[in-house]
């Protein structure tokens, strides 16, 4: 009780002499770090009203309005922050993932590349400027940074998941198989590695070995709906319609609109 009545005391006391802007942040970053962003939000606001560019503050605002998900003014925080201390790797990662998160993929993409410019020897952000870049189709950009991030942190699953879902995009997919093979064997359990070394079997031809991979990866994740629906699309090409369509119509299931599932489940009537 006393202990606790202490640190009460204590954090009391240190927000009360808390006077200064620098003072503030500091007390303000202990909360930060601490996930108490309801604490640092105020402590941070008011040491802005006292130092405006106080870089920090905005970065350490940014990452508290992102954690409670209040995008458009983490997106502005964040973009001070860069401005003031333009060699602040987190802010622009942070930065680039508040774009990510508004759906944003070009946006995303270019500060990512500002992060990287930071700091080259960091794999997130080679990692989420090549994922930016599939979702913008530019598959050739996403290969070069995948094949970076692989580089920098070849133990990480969803980096070598990603990197071979680029190389089977870019048709490299006996690359994309070698990439992926080393993750499956150390996670067998994990149904994205499973499904993505099915795409990288398929697009080798290798029918039977990737309809494995996707019934595992099914088998799993069950709502893994881009597995279900290459298997789908396998078990159709081996004239399985009655496999197919079951397969089919639970990615249908969990896709729902989805025009190319829907044109396939219609071929395997």
């Amino acid at each position: 009780m006393r202990l606790a009545l202490f640190a009460a005391v204590f954090a009391f006391a240190s927000v009360a002499y808390a006077d200064t802007p620098a003072e503030l942040v500091q007390v303000a970053r202990g909360y930060s770090g601490r996930g108490q962003d309801a604490k640092a939000i105020p402590l941070l606001q008011e040491a802005l009203k006292g130092d405006p560019k106080n870089a920090e503050a905005h970065y350490l605002l940014g990452l508290s309005y992102s954690r409670q998900e209040k995008l458009k003014d983490a997106e502005a925080e964040l973009t001070q922050a860069t401005s003031l201390d333009p060699h602040n790797y987190q802010a622009f990662l942070l930065l680039g993932m508040t774009h990510d998160l508004r759906n944003d993929a070009a946006g995303a993409l270019a500060v990512y590349e500002k992060a990287i410019a930071v700091d080259p020897k960091q794999p997130d952000a080679w990692h989420e400027a090549g994922s930016s870049a599939l979702l913008l189709g530019k598959t050739d950009v996403a290969v070069k940074d995948l094949s970076q991030a692989y580089k920098l942190s070849a133990e990480n699953p969803d980096v070598a998941a990603d990197y071979a879902y680029a190389l089977v995009r870019a048709k490299q997919c006996a690359d994309a198989e070698k990439v992926v093979s080393p993750a499956v064997a150390d996670d067998p359990r994990n149904p994205d590695l499973q499904a993505t070394l099915g795409d990288a079997l398929a697009c080798q031809g290798k029918r039977e070995p990737a309809m494995a991979a996707y019934g595992k990866a099914t088998g799993r994740d069950p709502k893994n709906a881009q597995a279900w629906f290459h298997l789908g699309l396998l078990q159709l090409e081996a004239g399985d319609k009655a496999s197919a369509h079951a397969a089919l119509e639970k990615a249908s299931a969990l896709r729902p609109g989805d025009k190319e599932i829907a044109a396939a489940l219609e071929r395997a009537k």
